[in-house]
């Protein structure tokens, strides 16, 4: 317990109060990255800790977890600055080829849950994009806001050797998987 008060005491900005620092309600930097320390899921912008630690939509690594984070996004989304912000934030980490190609993927997928006049062109040059799972998530993104293109490019998954992108698919073309708004 005193080694838990000074480590309060000594990280400045931190405080006791779960060690999460204050913060907007819907913070873009903490819903896409988290980073900051917590106690329990209240404590992130996502509502998602992990061992002490608040997941951002980034760096969620399975499509569970990231479903989970999906209804947050899409209610912080309804905010048009933070929806827009957000596009921006993820926008750079998707452009940017030195990131993580599993990373600009879920830039992707997190741009697809924003309002379709915000994602869509944010997502439509990505349908050419080599990396199949920049393509996909780029393409359930527009599928998800009624754009046909991302539909036609999603059908071209239901052939995948993969089951899992498979499943993935089917789960979108059947409006049943992968976002808040479902």
């Amino acid at each position: 317990m005193k080694l838990w008060i000074a480590c309060c005491v000594v990280v400045v900005g931190l405080g006791c109060s779960g060690g999460s620092r204050p913060r907007r309600p819907y913070d873009p930097e903490a819903l896409l990255v988290g980073g900051e320390t917590c106690r329990v899921a209240s404590d992130c912008a996502t509502k998602v800790c992990s061992l002490g630690m608040c997941m951002g939509y980034l760096m969620a690594s399975t499509e569970m977890a990231r479903l989970s984070m999906a209804t947050v996004i899409v209610d912080a989304a309804k905010d048009r600055g933070l929806a827009s912000s957000l596009k921006n934030l993820a926008s750079e980490v998707l452009a940017d080829h030195e990131n993580d190609r599993f990373v600009r993927a879920r830039a992707a997928d997190l741009i697809g849950l924003l309002p379709p006049e915000i994602a869509r062109p944010g997502l439509v040059k990505y349908l050419d994009e080599e990396d199949e799972a920049i393509r996909f998530f780029a393409a359930r993104g527009l599928h998800r806001s009624g754009d046909g293109r991302g539909t036609e490019v999603l059908k071209s998954f239901l052939g995948h050797p993969s089951p899992a992108v498979r499943s993935l698919c089917e789960a979108a073309l059947a409006g049943t998987g992968g976002s808040g708004r479902d």
